[in-house]
């Protein structure tokens, strides 16, 4: 199966990846590595209500990031073509979003 990059919080709940980069200052990339988030470890999705907080497992510790966050930590996924689709499908989401957003300021 294709492997695919993308980030944490593009997966569902029950997918798991692995950490490969993390994508952000000094500053939060140490907050995360002091938490166990490192490239190399597996990670699991327990919830992903999108824009709201994920919870998810690494090793034996279940963790709360923001989605912000999760945007920012980028995971190797096997059977990417599926979940390729459905980040689309939230690019295109948002997309309209910001455009009802746009019209409404007006």
């Amino acid at each position: 199966m294709p492997e695919k990059y993308l980030p944490l919080s593009c997966l569902k709940p029950g997918e798991e990846g692995e950490i490969v980069e993390i994508n952000a200052g000094h500053g939060l990339e140490r907050r995360l590595m002091s938490m166990g988030i490192i490239p190399g470890k597996k990670v699991k999705i327990i919830t992903n209500q999108y824009f709201c907080p994920l919870v998810i497992k690494i090793e034996n510790t279940r963790l709360g990031i923001g989605y912000g966050i999760a945007n920012k930590i980028i995971v190797k996924y096997e059977n990417g073509k599926k979940n390729l689709a459905r980040v689309w499908k939230i690019i295109w989401k948002l997309f309209i979003l910001s455009k009802k957003q746009k019209k409404l300021l007006r």
